[in-house]
């Protein structure tokens, strides 16, 4: 037993002696940071030492995640620009053929329109009305036809200036006028349509007939419905009174030519084709456009004279439309819609105080009692509706307008019996 132990304990002084290591503080001293710790480094093929790579950050995962999201989204937005480049391309291309094609319809659609509008038929220029191809909001044409529109316009204009200007030229010539040895042919026509519309003039308006439309102030305007081929045409009566003025006074303005465009604003052109006699004169007149309506003139002879009935002065002015023929009414009518009217203006003057002596008379005396008696026929084609509106609105404007003008011209001059 002594040799056992003896062996034990010689096996154990004969193992190798392993110094033992003292532990040591990691932690660095108050106000040193730590120092980083060792890389591992590896020997590459080429013999060069190289880091590997360190191992993704838990918290950059879910970024990385989202980036390759975003790519992918990026790549297929890609893709559909490619197809609607594609889509956009071939739409384009239609779009061109279908422009090509409205363009040639266009172009066979004006040339008959010009067709029918240089016609020389009944349906010729005055009648014709295409309201689609017209300015506003519902038109139809394209560029290319609103140019060709506008240039014939042009064109037109400029055809209807030159015939303005002939008019012109004809006005500035002394009217012809009748020889004194022989009668006009319109002398016969002129007394019996005046006499008539003077008899019409003073008849009263209490006979159930007439039909009060507008009454504003002393004047007092009155119709009779009446329509001829689905056009109205109703006859109108207003009696107005003013102070200041005689009837002579208003008569002489409502008649002569020569100041007519001063008052008449409807009215774009006035001449005179011929003179009856010194009182009668045949008007053609060209008024002035008012859209969509087309253009129209009037021909018809005008007259003024003095007439008493049962002791009483009335003086008158009558325009009646006349077949008349002449070259310039003719060139009219081919390129306007002629109007027909029936108008009588009948004046009365009244003199509040003594009369005796009319040169002591002043205008603050005077006072002018008129009656105004229409029938228009604007030919053509125009609402029935329409038409009573605008006269409901027009006739009393235009009474007070042609008045206010008279008493403005003659409020300074010598009085006109």
């Amino acid at each position: 037993m002594g040799l056992h132990k003896q062996s034990s304990i010689s096996k154990l002084f004969n193992k190798p002696f392993h110094k033992r290591k003292n532990k040591t503080n990691t932690t660095p001293p108050d106000g040193a940071s730590a120092a980083p710790p060792a890389t591992p480094t590896t020997i590459c093929a080429n013999g060069a030492a190289c880091v590997p790579a360190a191992p993704a950050c838990e918290r950059c995962a879910p970024l990385e995640s989202r980036v390759a999201e975003l790519s992918a989204e990026v790549r297929d937005v890609r893709a559909d620009l490619t197809s609607l480049k594609g889509s956009v391309a071939a739409l384009q291309a239609q779009l061109g053929r279908a422009d090509a094609i409205s363009r040639a319809r266009s172009r066979s659609r004006r040339d008959s329109y010009e067709s029918c509008w240089d016609a020389s038929s009944l349906l010729g220029r005055r009648h014709l009305s295409f309201h689609d191809v017209e300015e506003g909001p519902h038109s139809t044409i394209g560029e290319d036809e609103f140019f060709d529109a506008v240039e014939s316009a042009l064109d037109r204009i400029t055809e209807d200036q030159e015939f303005r200007d002939k008019l012109r030229k004809k006005q500035s010539v002394k009217p012809a006028e009748a020889p004194k040895s022989s009668q006009h042919s319109l002398k016969k026509e002129v007394e019996q349509v005046s006499a008539q519309q003077l008899r019409y003039a003073l008849a009263g308006v209490d006979d159930g007939v007439w039909t009060i439309f507008a009454e504003e102030g002393k004047m007092k305007m009155y119709k009779r419905e009446e329509e001829v081929d689905g056009l109205a045409v109703d006859p109108l009566k207003a009696v107005h009174y003013v102070t200041g003025v005689t009837a002579h006074e208003v008569c002489w303005h409502f008649w002569c030519p020569d100041v007519r465009l001063e008052w008449e604003t409807t009215v774009e052109n006035v001449t005179i084709l011929e003179s009856v006699d010194e009182s009668t004169a045949i008007n053609l007149q060209v008024h002035k456009r008012v859209w969509p309506a087309a253009q129209r003139d009037s021909l018809f002879w005008s007259h003024i004279e003095r007439q008493v009935v049962d002791g009483t002065e009335y003086w008158l002015v009558v325009n009646n439309s006349t077949d008349y023929a002449s070259e310039a009414a003719r060139e009219s009518s081919d390129k306007y819609v002629r109007v027909l009217l029936t108008v009588c203006m009948t004046c009365e003057t009244e003199i509040v105080g003594d009369k005796s002596d009319l040169s002591k008379v002043t205008r603050d005396q005077l006072r002018c009692k008129i009656t105004y008696c229409s029938v228009v026929n604007p030919g053509g084609w125009a609402p029935t509706s329409a038409l009573r509106m605008v006269y409901k609105r027009e006739y009393p404007r235009f009474l007070k307008r042609f008045t206010g003008y008279v008493i403005e011209q003659c409020k300074s001059k010598p009085i006109m019996w």
